[in-house]
């Protein structure tokens, strides 16, 4: 059994420079990465991993995009001490990728365990206003194991929708007999194949519904579906509600 990965012996400094009309989503997502894997690698009593600053150019009041005020220190205070990382946050289109970036270093730092349980709590359990609760089929099915033996195909997978995703496909690209991988897959991460596709494609089509205006049958193409009726049985059997009604709850409850 290979050793446990140690935590790094020395606090980490991660700076994040805001500017005026920054997403506080974008600022927000990887603060609260770091700040909950404190939580679950520090050891009781001690001190977190990571010391987190947010700056701007000259310090004080930043007004953010979403029109609250942040406070910060400025870039020449905080360049007073050494700085391990350097976040500079975008618009609310790139939230994903600053926390996936935080998630990253997360891991890098605490072993793959602590990222997956944080990207958990962020990513699959926080509430969207609506109360939806917001949904990631790839990390769900990481989460059930520890091994990332199947990480890149299921990434590569959510990538091609629309192309051929039957058992034999999959194998061949993992270079397993159709049985052999059916049988690895489904103890691994604790569903079929099959079902995995499907999580992913109900994630993907749901991204959708919520961030666009595409037609319904525009949704179920992009995202594999054969056809609307098919997504649409789907959507039932997974979620408990069609499309069109999980669209109109989203869009009222968010408007």
């Amino acid at each position: 059994m290979p050793p446990k990965k140690a935590p790094p012996s020395k606090q980490r400094r991660i700076v994040f420079t805001v500017y005026p009309g920054v997403s506080l989503l974008d600022l927000s997502g990887p603060l609260e990465a770091f700040r909950v894997a404190d939580a679950f690698s520090a050891p009781r009593g001690q001190s977190g991993m990571y010391e987190c600053v947010v700056v701007s150019s000259r310090g004080g009041a930043v007004m953010t995009a979403d029109g609250l005020e942040i406070n910060t220190t400025s870039m020449r205070n905080a360049a007073k001490k050494p700085i391990d990382t350097l976040v500079v946050p975008g618009d609310f289109r790139v939230e994903d990728l600053t926390r996936d970036l935080a998630l990253a270093l997360i891991e890098q730092d605490t072993g793959r365990k602590v990222s997956i349980e944080v990207a958990r709590m962020l990513v699959v359990y926080l509430k969207r206003s609506g109360g939806q609760s917001q949904y990631s089929a790839l990390l769900e099915a990481q989460a059930e194991s520890d091994s990332n033996t199947f990480a890149d195909l299921e990434l590569w997978i959510a990538e091609h929708l629309t192309e051929n995703l039957r058992v034999e496909a999959l194998a061949e690209r993992v270079n397993m007999s159709p049985r052999n991988f059916a049988r690895a897959y489904s103890k691994m991460r604790g569903r079929t194949p099959a079902k995995a596709v499907e999580a992913i494609r109900v994630d993907a089509a749901r991204r959708r519904l919520e961030e666009t205006t595409e037609r319904i049958l525009a949704v179920a193409e992009a995202c594999g579906f054969s056809d609307e009726e098919q997504m649409r049985s789907t959507f039932i059997r997974v979620l408990g509600v069609p499309p069109r009604d999980y669209r109109k709850h989203f869009t009222a409850t968010t408007a």
